[in-house]
């Protein structure tokens, strides 16, 4: 997943400011501010954890996966 310095931290905070300790398709999607055919594309090519669970609704993450996914998430800046 490429992901600049700058929308590692926007993630980390929204992440923070989520409440539920569950994540779906959706709110991965809203946290990482991507679309959700980007985070399913993500999630297909091996670039997030497995989910915890899935529901008739999709994927499901807990937040600790997602906080270990933002803190070993190494950046790509983009080139000028």
């Amino acid at each position: 997943m490429k992901i600049t310095t700058s929308e590692l931290t926007d993630a980390q905070t929204r992440l923070r400011r989520y409440q539920s300790d569950y994540l779906g398709l959706a709110e991965l999607a809203m946290i990482l501010n991507r679309d959700r055919s980007s985070v399913c594309r993500s999630q297909r090519n091996g670039h997030l954890p497995a989910p915890t669970a899935r529901m008739s609704r999709g994927p499901l993450w807990t937040r600790e996966q997602i906080t270990k996914l933002l803190a070993t998430t190494m950046p790509n800046e983009a080139k000028p």
